[in-house]
Order: structure tokens, then C-alpha cells, then sequence
């Protein structure tokens, strides 16, 4: 008991430590990386990417990067937040008015494990195993941290929170593409013969189409980013 009562004060000094780094300008940079709005051109050039070789495995992978948010995100809400019950930060009694909030926003009350967390790294790991190009996987395990620490900056997570979610969203990525390559009748007899559709995996797939989210993600998200900083001005 002493243990856990020293880790979760560690937690908690952690928090007040990462979440005391704020300014104006990267608490809007920190609350546009956490929304949605800003990452839409990164999911739809990864599904044009995936869908453009052969739509109709396309659409069973994209089916199948579904199950794996579904999952993470019900499981991290519906199995730990609401069966551990642990209060976000901003919902704890003993430190909620030493937080620093962004726009009054406070999330739920239970906060572990992070859904955001869950959902980034279940994607990060499924997609990472299917492309399994290093310039890629650079990409989006970046993207999953930096929209991990996102909540962390907000005040909505604490660092464990953000540390179960990715477990969580790691092994659910990993077994549902475990999944899927069964259902490509492939052989995955131990997990270095876990193989996905080879056009997947091939340099000119690398050089010529991966490049595609890249570009694409940098550029919508960059007009996202500035149009909205525009219209919160006007």
C-alpha cells in the first residue's frame, strides 16, 4: 500500500511539474493537437493510401482499423474509467485548483485510463505493423505522443493515465491486427511471420505512396491550424 501511495503522489508531482509549462500560444497549439479537427487529413490520406491499391482488402483493413478504435475506445472507458473510477485532475479534490485548464475545459470525471492515449497507439501499432516502413512509424508514434502529452498539458490526465492508455491501445492494435492478417489466410505460426498484403510493405509502395500522408497531412493541417488561429481573431 505504502508503494502505490508513493507512486501515485509521484504521479501527481509529475503532473503539476508537465502542466506548468504554459503560455497562451501552446495552449492553443496543445488544445488544437488534442481535438479532432486538425488530424482529419492525416486519417483520410491513410485510408486513401490503404484503399488506393486494392479497395476491396482496403476496405476490410479500414474495417478493421474501426474495430481497433471501437475497441479502445470502450474499453478504456467502459472498463477502467468506470470500473476504477479514478478522478481526472481536474476533477480531484486534493489538487483540481493547482491545475492548469485551457478554455475552462475539464473533460470528464474519471480520468484512467486516457481514451486519447488508447486510441492513438491501437492505431499507431496496427498501422505501424502494416506499412512497417521506418519513416512511417517515426510519423505516426510521434503523432500518438505528441496528442498523448496533449492531455497531459490540458490538465485532463495524469502521466499514468496517459501510460495505461497506451498499453491499452497498444495490445488491442497488436491483436486485432493479429486478427486481421488471419483473415488474409496468411501463415502467423509466431508474430515475425505476421505479414501484411505485400503491396503494403514494397519500396515503391514507400516511395510513391506513403510520401502521399505525409504531404497531404502537413499541408491541410497547416491551413487547419492557420485558418482557425485567423477566425479565433476575428
Amino acid at each position: 500500500m505504502e508503494l502505490i501511495k508513493t507512486l501515485i503522489e509521484w504521479d501527481k508531482d509529475l503532473l503539476i511539474f508537465l502542466n506548468g509549462f504554459t503560455s497562451d500560444f501552446w495552449d492553443y497549439v496543445f488544445w488544437l493537437i488534442s481535438s479532432k479537427t486538425i488530424w482529419i487529413p492525416v486519417y483520410v490520406s491513410i485510408a486513401y493510401v490503404i484503399v488506393k491499391k486494392n479497395w476491396k482488402t482496403g476496405i476490410l483493413t479500414l474495417l478493421f482499423i474501426g474495430l481497433v478504435i471501437l475497441l479502445c475506445d470502450q474499453i478504456s472507458t467502459e472498463v477502467f474509467k468506470h470500473g476504477i473510477k479514478r478522478f481526472r485532475p481536474t476533477h480531484d479534490p486534493v489538487i483540481g485548483g493547482l491545475v492548469d485548464i485551457v478554455g475552462g475545459y475539464r473533460g470528464g470525471k474519471y480520468g484512467f485510463v486516457s481514451s486519447h492515449a488508447a486510441n492513438v497507439f491501437g492505431l499507431a501499432v496496427f498501422t505501424g505493423r502494416l506499412f512497417k516502413t521506418k519513416s512511417y512509424s517515426y510519423f505516426i508514434f510521434t503523432w500518438a505522443i505528441l496528442v498523448s502529452y496533449s492531455r497531459i498539458y490540458l490538465g485532463v490526465h495524469y502521466p499514468y493515465d496517459i501510460i495505461g492508455g497506451a498499453i491499452v491501445g497498444s495490445v488491442i492494435g497488436w491483436s486485432v491486427f493479429k486478427l486481421y492478417i488471419k483473415t488474409q489466410n496468411l501463415s502467423f505460426s509466431n508474430t515475425n511471420n505476421l505479414t501484411p498484403p505485400a503491396w503494403y510493405t514494397s519500396q515503391q509502395y514507400l516511395t510513391k505512396d506513403l510520401s502521399i500522408i505525409f504531404t497531404i497531412s502537413a499541408t491541410l493541417s497547416t491551413f487547419i491550424f492557420l485558418g482557425s488561429k485567423i477566425l479565433l481573431k476575428i
